[in-house]
Protein backbone atom coordinates (compact mmCIF):
# COMPACT_ATOMS: atom_id res chain seq x y z
CA UNK A 1 0.00 0.00 0.00
CA UNK A 2 1.17 3.53 -0.81
CA UNK A 3 -0.02 6.73 0.82
CA UNK A 4 -0.99 8.32 -2.48
CA UNK A 5 -2.63 11.24 -0.70
CA UNK A 6 0.68 12.68 0.52
CA UNK A 7 3.60 14.10 -1.40
CA UNK A 8 5.79 12.85 -2.93
CA UNK A 9 3.77 9.60 -3.21
CA UNK A 10 0.84 11.48 -4.73
CA UNK A 11 2.75 11.51 -8.04
CA UNK A 12 2.07 8.32 -10.00
CA UNK A 13 5.55 8.51 -11.54
CA UNK A 14 7.14 8.05 -8.12
CA UNK A 15 4.89 5.08 -7.41
CA UNK A 16 5.91 3.62 -10.77
CA UNK A 17 9.58 4.20 -9.91
CA UNK A 18 9.21 2.28 -6.66
CA UNK A 19 7.42 -0.55 -8.46
CA UNK A 20 10.17 -0.92 -11.07
CA UNK A 21 12.66 -1.28 -8.20
CA UNK A 22 10.91 -4.32 -6.68
CA UNK A 23 11.86 -7.77 -7.97
CA UNK A 24 8.53 -9.55 -7.52
CA UNK A 25 9.83 -12.87 -8.87
CA UNK A 26 12.60 -12.84 -6.27
CA UNK A 27 9.96 -12.27 -3.59
CA UNK A 28 8.01 -15.30 -4.82
CA UNK A 29 11.14 -17.45 -5.01
CA UNK A 30 12.42 -16.50 -1.55
CA UNK A 31 9.63 -15.11 0.66
CA UNK A 32 7.10 -17.67 -0.65
CA UNK A 33 9.70 -20.38 -1.34
CA UNK A 34 8.34 -20.55 -4.87
CA UNK A 35 4.74 -21.26 -3.84
CA UNK A 36 3.06 -18.44 -5.70
CA UNK A 37 3.15 -16.21 -8.76
CA UNK A 38 3.94 -12.53 -9.28
CA UNK A 39 1.01 -10.15 -9.13
CA UNK A 40 -0.42 -8.19 -12.02
CA UNK A 41 -0.41 -4.38 -11.74
CA UNK A 42 -4.07 -4.64 -12.77
CA UNK A 43 -4.80 -6.79 -9.67
CA UNK A 44 -6.28 -9.90 -11.35
CA UNK A 45 -3.92 -12.89 -11.56
CA UNK A 46 -2.93 -14.27 -14.96
CA UNK A 47 -4.93 -17.46 -14.27
CA UNK A 48 -8.14 -15.45 -13.78
CA UNK A 49 -10.74 -15.26 -16.52
CA UNK A 50 -10.82 -11.49 -15.86
CA UNK A 51 -7.07 -10.96 -16.29
CA UNK A 52 -6.08 -8.34 -18.86
CA UNK A 53 -2.74 -9.25 -20.49
CA UNK A 54 -2.40 -5.80 -22.05
CA UNK A 55 -1.63 -3.85 -18.86
CA UNK A 56 1.87 -2.47 -18.24
CA UNK A 57 3.74 -5.22 -16.36
CA UNK A 58 6.50 -3.10 -14.72
CA UNK A 59 9.15 -5.79 -15.02
CA UNK A 60 11.99 -5.39 -12.52
CA UNK A 61 14.13 -2.59 -13.96
CA UNK A 62 16.11 -0.28 -11.60
CA UNK A 63 17.27 1.67 -14.66
CA UNK A 64 13.67 2.72 -15.28
CA UNK A 65 13.47 3.68 -11.61
CA UNK A 66 16.40 6.05 -11.97
CA UNK A 67 15.02 7.55 -15.18
CA UNK A 68 11.70 8.36 -13.52
CA UNK A 69 13.33 9.77 -10.39
CA UNK A 70 15.60 12.03 -12.42
CA UNK A 71 12.56 13.24 -14.38
CA UNK A 72 10.94 14.11 -11.03
CA UNK A 73 13.88 16.32 -10.14
CA UNK A 74 15.79 13.95 -7.88
CA UNK A 75 19.53 13.41 -8.12
CA UNK A 76 21.61 10.41 -7.10
CA UNK A 77 25.10 11.65 -6.36
CA UNK A 78 25.61 9.10 -3.61
CA UNK A 79 23.66 6.02 -2.51
CA UNK A 80 20.21 7.58 -2.26
CA UNK A 81 17.89 9.74 -4.33
CA UNK A 82 17.79 13.29 -3.00
CA UNK A 83 16.26 16.66 -3.81
CA UNK A 84 17.47 20.04 -2.54
CA UNK A 85 20.21 18.26 -0.62
CA UNK A 86 17.88 15.98 1.35
CA UNK A 87 17.57 12.24 0.79
CA UNK A 88 14.10 10.85 0.15
CA UNK A 89 13.36 8.83 3.29
CA UNK A 90 10.58 6.23 3.25
CA UNK A 91 9.09 4.35 6.19
CA UNK A 92 7.46 1.00 5.45
CA UNK A 93 5.10 -0.64 7.92
CA UNK A 94 5.33 -4.43 8.30
CA UNK A 95 3.98 -7.02 10.71
CA UNK A 96 5.54 -10.14 12.18
CA UNK A 97 3.95 -12.27 9.45
CA UNK A 98 5.55 -10.40 6.55
CA UNK A 99 8.84 -9.11 7.96
CA UNK A 100 10.82 -11.46 5.71
CA UNK A 101 9.25 -10.02 2.57
CA UNK A 102 9.62 -6.54 4.04
CA UNK A 103 13.35 -7.01 4.54
CA UNK A 104 13.71 -8.15 0.91
CA UNK A 105 11.75 -5.17 -0.40
CA UNK A 106 13.82 -2.80 1.75
CA UNK A 107 17.05 -4.27 0.32
CA UNK A 108 15.78 -3.99 -3.25
CA UNK A 109 14.61 -0.40 -2.80
CA UNK A 110 17.85 0.63 -1.14
CA UNK A 111 19.86 -0.93 -3.95
CA UNK A 112 17.83 1.19 -6.37
CA UNK A 113 18.45 4.37 -4.37
CA UNK A 114 15.61 4.74 -1.86
CA UNK A 115 16.40 5.21 1.83
CA UNK A 116 13.96 2.89 3.60
CA UNK A 117 13.23 2.26 7.27
CA UNK A 118 11.14 -0.72 8.38
CA UNK A 119 8.72 -0.28 11.26
CA UNK A 120 7.25 -3.49 12.65
CA UNK A 121 3.82 -3.13 14.24
CA UNK A 122 0.92 -5.43 15.07
CA UNK A 123 -1.81 -5.84 12.46
CA UNK A 124 -4.32 -3.73 14.39
CA UNK A 125 -1.88 -0.81 14.55
CA UNK A 126 -1.07 -1.17 10.85
CA UNK A 127 -4.76 -1.07 9.94
CA UNK A 128 -5.26 1.99 12.15
CA UNK A 129 -2.30 3.91 10.68
CA UNK A 130 -3.34 3.05 7.12
CA UNK A 131 -6.95 4.00 7.84
CA UNK A 132 -5.78 7.39 9.10
CA UNK A 133 -3.42 7.85 6.11
CA UNK A 134 -0.54 8.09 8.58
CA UNK A 135 2.08 6.10 6.68
CA UNK A 136 4.36 6.05 3.61
CA UNK A 137 4.33 2.39 2.55
CA UNK A 138 2.65 -0.54 4.28
CA UNK A 139 2.92 -4.24 3.50
CA UNK A 140 -0.41 -6.01 3.75
CA UNK A 141 -2.26 -8.95 2.25
CA UNK A 142 -5.84 -9.89 1.48
CA UNK A 143 -7.84 -12.50 -0.40
CA UNK A 144 -10.88 -12.37 -2.58
CA UNK A 145 -9.42 -11.68 -6.01
CA UNK A 146 -10.62 -15.02 -7.34
CA UNK A 147 -14.26 -14.02 -7.22
CA UNK A 148 -16.51 -11.67 -9.15
CA UNK A 149 -14.99 -8.35 -10.40
CA UNK A 150 -17.25 -6.58 -7.90
CA UNK A 151 -14.27 -7.11 -5.55
CA UNK A 152 -12.56 -4.28 -7.47
CA UNK A 153 -15.23 -1.87 -6.27
CA UNK A 154 -14.70 -2.91 -2.67
CA UNK A 155 -10.90 -2.66 -2.91
CA UNK A 156 -10.59 0.49 -5.00
CA UNK A 157 -13.93 2.21 -5.19
CA UNK A 158 -15.30 5.35 -3.64
CA UNK A 159 -17.32 4.82 -0.48
CA UNK A 160 -15.72 1.53 0.53
CA UNK A 161 -13.54 0.96 3.60
CA UNK A 162 -11.23 -1.84 2.41
CA UNK A 163 -7.82 -0.29 3.08
CA UNK A 164 -5.67 -1.92 0.42
CA UNK A 165 -6.02 0.56 -2.41
CA UNK A 166 -8.68 3.20 -1.72
CA UNK A 167 -8.41 5.59 -4.63
CA UNK A 168 -11.01 8.19 -5.57
CA UNK A 169 -8.61 10.68 -7.17
CA UNK A 170 -9.11 9.28 -10.67
CA UNK A 171 -12.71 10.01 -11.67
CA UNK A 172 -12.45 7.91 -14.84
CA UNK A 173 -11.45 4.88 -12.81
CA UNK A 174 -14.34 5.22 -10.39
CA UNK A 175 -16.80 5.82 -13.22
CA UNK A 176 -15.59 2.59 -14.85
CA UNK A 177 -16.09 0.76 -11.55
CA UNK A 178 -19.66 2.04 -11.33
CA UNK A 179 -20.31 0.87 -14.88
CA UNK A 180 -18.77 -2.59 -14.58
CA UNK A 181 -20.65 -3.52 -11.43
CA UNK A 182 -24.01 -2.73 -13.06
CA UNK A 183 -23.32 -4.02 -16.59
CA UNK A 184 -25.34 -7.16 -17.38
CA UNK A 185 -23.82 -7.99 -20.77
CA UNK A 186 -20.84 -10.34 -20.12
CA UNK A 187 -18.87 -9.13 -23.16
CA UNK A 188 -19.33 -5.45 -22.34
CA UNK A 189 -18.52 -6.11 -18.69
CA UNK A 190 -15.26 -7.83 -19.63
CA UNK A 191 -14.33 -4.77 -21.70
CA UNK A 192 -15.02 -2.49 -18.74
CA UNK A 193 -13.02 -4.68 -16.34
CA UNK A 194 -10.14 -4.69 -18.84
CA UNK A 195 -10.19 -0.91 -18.89
CA UNK A 196 -10.31 -0.72 -15.09
CA UNK A 197 -7.14 -2.80 -14.95
CA UNK A 198 -5.38 -0.57 -17.52
CA UNK A 199 -6.20 2.63 -15.66
CA UNK A 200 -5.35 1.14 -12.28
CA UNK A 201 -2.01 -0.18 -13.56
CA UNK A 202 -1.15 3.26 -14.90
CA UNK A 203 -1.91 5.09 -11.65
CA UNK A 204 -0.72 2.35 -9.25
CA UNK A 205 -2.43 3.60 -6.07
CA UNK A 206 -1.10 0.37 -4.52
CA UNK A 207 1.68 -1.96 -5.69
CA UNK A 208 0.50 -5.58 -6.12
CA UNK A 209 3.38 -7.94 -5.32
CA UNK A 210 2.41 -11.61 -5.47
CA UNK A 211 -0.32 -14.22 -5.04
CA UNK A 212 0.43 -17.15 -2.77
CA UNK A 213 -0.67 -20.71 -3.50
CA UNK A 214 -3.38 -22.27 -1.34
CA UNK A 215 -3.75 -25.94 -0.41
CA UNK A 216 -6.55 -28.06 1.01
CA UNK A 217 -6.16 -31.52 2.53
CA UNK A 218 -8.97 -34.02 2.93
CA UNK A 219 -9.37 -37.78 3.18
CA UNK A 220 -11.38 -38.23 -0.01
CA UNK A 221 -14.55 -39.32 1.77
CA UNK A 222 -16.38 -36.17 0.71
CA UNK A 223 -16.53 -34.98 -2.88
CA UNK A 224 -15.34 -31.40 -2.42
CA UNK A 225 -15.98 -29.06 -5.31
CA UNK A 226 -14.91 -25.64 -6.54
CA UNK A 227 -17.55 -22.91 -6.63
CA UNK A 228 -16.97 -20.70 -9.66
CA UNK A 229 -18.63 -17.54 -8.38
CA UNK A 230 -17.39 -18.10 -4.85
CA UNK A 231 -19.04 -18.02 -1.45
CA UNK A 232 -19.27 -15.37 1.27
CA UNK A 233 -17.38 -12.37 -0.16
CA UNK A 234 -17.00 -14.03 -3.53
CA UNK A 235 -13.91 -16.07 -2.70
CA UNK A 236 -13.89 -19.36 -4.61
CA UNK A 237 -12.67 -22.16 -2.36
CA UNK A 238 -12.77 -25.93 -2.56
CA UNK A 239 -14.39 -26.28 0.86
CA UNK A 240 -17.95 -25.44 -0.05
CA UNK A 241 -20.11 -26.50 2.93
CA UNK A 242 -22.78 -27.78 0.56
CA UNK A 243 -20.41 -30.70 -0.10
CA UNK A 244 -21.57 -32.09 3.25
CA UNK A 245 -25.28 -31.90 2.40
CA UNK A 246 -26.96 -35.00 0.94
Amino acid sequence: MVNHKNEPFSDARLRQAIYYAIDRQALVDTALRGYGIIASPGLFALDSEWYNPDVEEYAYDPTKTEELMLALGYSKDGQYFSKDGEALEIEMLVTATNERAGEMIKQQLEQAGFKVTLRSVDSKTLDSLVGEWNFDLALNSHGGMGGDPEILNRIIGEGYTFNSARYIENRKLNDLLDQEVSEMDPVKRKELVNEVQKVYAQDLPALPLYYSDSYWVHDGKVDMYYTKQGVANGIPIAQNKLSFVK
